[in-house]
């Protein structure tokens, strides 16, 4: 055991191993005990001067102590929330809010660094989504997306996915963090509404997908529709990409406002289709059915309801659209 100290908020042991002249840190808690352990640094190296500035130990027996880095290079900041890369290639997320500190993005405690799982993931960019703090990554290897949950301190609490780039879901992370992660030159557009409305848009050729991770009130997602021609995609609810719960009329897209001569509705192929006239609660319009047990009749006691159009009365016969 070489130190003990408080590095960044978070109580860290220091350890080396002689024989393989490795350095090696525990992460504490406020009472001193053991959480997690992280690094097998060599002490020349960036994450082993990282190390040294921040136990202020001369750790590779050069006669000096490095010397703290100053500077960060900004990664991403596209949304609420600036990704930064410091000294030993270590990450934090700034807030623009005046007057806020980074804060290091951390994992069981251990600050996260360029790296630190191998060279094939890579972290493409941090952000607070529906409150909720969120770090993209991408696994260049496979070619898939990750995603991580991380607490108000910005510590890892949750993983999931591995998401192709291409699907229905990556298109939804790109609308959130604002980054065209399929490589097609569109970047999808995210907007938040009220808390009773999730998306809305305006513009005159709006598309857009309901987003990952925002809280449903009631189990309807709801956007607002205007403008132009706006094009809403439904995917069907099995498999990855889902955008709605496979739980008939509990979980539904409630879309408001929308124009059945010129906006449309976008089907993903390999699942049948239809719609019918719906009154929930105190809301009616026209539904749009994913039919489950294929009989061509559309119902929300045997059928999964994916959205309701508000106050829709009559449709034409092009409502639904293949996409793709």
């Amino acid at each position: 055991v070489l130190a003990a100290e408080t590095v960044g908020g978070i109580n860290q042991v220091l350890w080396k191993n002689t024989s393989a002249n490795r350095l090696h840190v525990w992460t504490l808690d406020a009472n001193w005990s053991w959480r997690s352990s992280a690094g097998w640094d060599e002490p020349a190296s960036t994450a082993g001067q990282q190390l040294e500035a921040a136990f202020g130990i001369d750790l590779d027996g050069n006669g000096t102590i490095a010397a703290p880095s100053t500077t960060s290079t900004t990664i991403e900041s596209k949304g609420d929330i600036t990704l930064l890369k410091g000294a030993g290639n270590r990450y934090s997320a700034l807030s623009t809010l005046p007057g806020s500190s980074a804060i290091a993005i951390s994992n069981g405690g251990t600050q996260i660094y360029e790296g630190i799982y191998g060279n094939d993931w890579t972290v493409l960019a941090a952000d607070t989504i529906n409150g909720v703090n969120q770090v993209l990554w991408r696994n260049t290897a496979a070619n898939r997306l990750h995603t991580w949950t991380l607490d108000a301190n910005w510590n890892r609490t949750a993983s999931s996915g591995l998401i192709d780039p291409t699907s229905h879901q990556a298109r939804e992370l790109e609308a959130q963090f604002a980054l065209d992660l399929n490589g097609d030159g569109i970047l999808r557009s995210y907007r938040p509404g009220t808390t009773g409305v999730d998306l809305l848009t305006g513009n005159s050729t709006d598309q857009f997908f309901s987003p990952l991770g925002v809280p449903a009130a009631g189990g309807v997602d709801q956007i607002i529709t205007g403008g132009g021609r706006n094009q809403i995609l439904l995917a069907n609810t099995s498999g990855n990409g889902n955008l709605y719960a496979n739980a008939k009329d509990a979980d539904y897209l409630l879309i408001d406002g929308f124009n059945s001569s010129n906006d449309q509705l976008l089907v993903a192929s390999g699942k049948s289709y239809g719609t019918a006239p719906l009154t929930l609660g105190s809301t009616s319009g026209i539904a749009v059915f994913e039919d489950r047990n294929a009989d061509a009749i559309y119902s929300n006691s045997s059928d999964d309801l994916l959205a309701l159009l508000k106050g829709v009365t009559a449709y034409p016969s092009s409502l639904l659209v293949l996409a793709g």
